[in-house]
């Protein structure tokens, strides 16, 4: 299935959105307080990170009543998510530098019946970049469970697999974003629960021809981040940096509590 029959959107429709998007970064020299935009939000627990680290909540979605109220609740209003992402449009993600999404993962995971593609479900996870990509978002998230990597036949008959995790890959490719995956797990980043997940991580191309011209910029930052490490018996105590900048230009964090007491107490804050 090609990517312009599944997100049924025009190149015309995208260089639009990519003009309205981006502002050239020698217009202004002040900063501006980033916005995330959380699809299939939960209760608020990634949009609750973002707050922590500067950011303000754009658009939001979540389908179960309840976590819709207890979000209303709590931030009295400013954050009030759509009730289904159907509803939304590309539109409404115009200057978000940053969105998270995580589609359910139902139709994959091992408490669900696994169907795969043949869960009508399913193309929720392809679907959910869609109208990010149309307006241009320059980072954007997908967590589901690891099984998104599984192989399988779309359709009855077909000769070659594929996986939901391709596909999405796929998409992000065709549009130009340079895209990459890692599992992580919860418990490798200071949860107090084990809990692998895939994350996929796509970065718009001006972003990332940015990111790599300015790498020890980048890396300076990242190398004011430190964590300390205690050894099991407490006795040695090691600092290690939070994230990773890779060689293909994307952050990530370390996973710095696997051959230690899985906690640390962060020692530097943003700068």
């Amino acid at each position: 299935m090609s990517t312009e029959a599944l997100c049924g959107f025009s190149e015309e429709t995208t260089n639009t959105a990519r003009s309205t998007q981006h502002v050239d970064s020698t217009s202004t020299s002040d900063w501006i307080q980033p916005t995330m935009a959380d699809n299939f939000c939960g209760i608020g627990g990634v949009l609750r990170g973002f707050i922590e680290e500067g950011f303000n909540i754009g658009t939001t979605c979540e389908k179960a009543w309840e976590q819709q109220k207890l979000l209303r609740e709590e931030f009295q209003g400013a954050i009030d998510p759509m009730r289904t992402f159907e509803s939304l449009t590309w539109q409404q993600f115009l200057g978000h530098f940053t969105a998270f999404s995580s589609a359910p993962c139902t139709p994959f995971s091992r408490a669900g019946a696994q169907r795969g593609f043949h869960d009508h479900r399913a193309s929720l996870y392809m679907r959910q970049v869609i109208p990010l990509i149309q307006a241009q978002v320059p980072v954007i998230w997908c967590e589901n469970v690891p099984e998104v990597s599984r192989q399988q036949k779309r359709n009855f008959g077909d000769l070659t697999a594929t996986s939901p995790l391709q596909e999405l890959s796929q998409i992000l490719k065709d549009k130009g974003y340079h895209v990459s995956h890692k599992d992580i797990n919860a418990l490798d980043c200071g949860a107090a629960i084990s809990r692998k997940r895939t994350i996929v991580q796509a970065i718009h191309p001006k972003l990332h021809k940015w990111m790599m011209t300015n790498r020890d910029v980048i890396a300076n930052k990242l190398s004011k981040h430190m964590v300390e490490i205690r050894s099991k018996n407490d006795e040695t105590q090691v600092n290690m940096q939070e994230h990773e900048f890779t060689e293909d230009g994307f952050i990530w964090p370390n996973e710095r509590f696997r051959n230690s007491t899985r906690r640390a107490v962060r020692t530097t804050r943003k700068q």
